[in-house]
């Protein structure tokens, strides 16, 4: 007769034999399986390439600038001129249009987004429940930039007056917003200082600063909670520095917008001043 104990282990060592029998067997058609899966992909991969070669594709930037030719034939003045006239109509056409209602809002190049450095908070306040708080905030700032922009038409207006164009004839025949690019290097500056205390009104007339206050307040709320928890984090961004970030970004969606309007006018100068005409008529359009 069997002893008890005998049996147990003698059914143990079956059990352990038979799991490392199918453990094997599991093994083995799993690395089966993953090879024939390998081996499948490689030889799809290979047909593709063989099938669908890559597509050849011209990078070659399409012409901006006048021709050779129409260069030449136009004097010195002429060449400054129609600068000062392409800068005029670019800045002109992105002030009208980014100076209404919803101007920066509404267009992709000018929209003013949330200051990075409260990326972090805008998160934690929309994931509180807070993210009508955030909106508001976001939306009182592109409100502020389209309040600056009155006072912005006869600051640029007098910087492209005054502008010292250097170089003509490369701007014109450089990519195409060259113009708005050397009038953004040689004035963005001076722009900056005398649009700094308009967007200071201009944020506190459009609410800038108390909807900050509020997400502030807010967060400092959701802060408490998450302390408990062990998170805790603050934010450092001074409201003089949303003033900061509300001018430059103005600044930014003002040149980016004319940058576009430069372009339409390069290729399609119909309806434009006689000099544009006669400078831009060699572009194809």
């Amino acid at each position: 007769m069997i002893d008890s104990d005998e049996f147990f282990l003698t059914i143990t060592s079956f059990m352990n034999l038979s799991f490392r029998n199918t453990l094997v067997c599991t093994l083995i058609f799993t690395a089966s399986a993953l090879t024939s899966r390998a081996s499948f992909f490689d030889k799809l991969e290979s047909a593709l390439a063989t099938t669908n070669p890559p597509a050849v594709t011209s990078t070659a930037p399409a012409a901006s600038g006048p021709s050779a030719a129409t260069l030449a034939s136009l004097t010195p003045e002429e060449l400054t001129s129609s600068v000062k006239e392409l800068l005029t109509s670019g800045m002109s056409s992105a002030l009208s249009s980014l100076g209404q209602p919803g101007g920066f809002a509404t267009n992709a190049a000018a929209t003013i987004p949330l200051p990075g450095k409260l990326q972090a908070m805008a998160e934690a306040l929309n994931l509180s429940g807070h993210g009508a708080s955030v909106s508001n905030f976001l939306a009182s700032l592109n409100q502020a930039a389209a309040g600056v922009v009155p006072a912005a038409v006869p600051a640029i207006t007098d910087s492209i007056q005054n502008l010292t164009v250097t170089n003509a004839s490369s701007i014109l025949a450089g990519p195409d917003d060259a113009a708005t690019e050397y009038f953004r290097r040689t004035s963005e500056t001076n722009l900056y200082t005398k649009l700094y205390p308009v967007v200071q009104q201009s944020t506190e007339k459009a609410g800038v600063t108390a909807q900050y206050k509020q997400l502030l307040a807010q967060y400092q709320a959701v802060n408490k909670l998450g302390s408990l928890f062990g998170s805790k984090n603050t934010v450092n961004f001074p409201t003089q520095d949303v003033d900061a970030f509300v001018t430059q970004k103005t600044l930014d969606g003002m040149f980016n917008t004319a940058a576009n309007e430069e372009r339409n006018i390069r290729t399609n100068s119909v309806g434009r001043s006689a000099l544009l005409q006669k400078v831009f008529a060699s572009v194809p359009h």
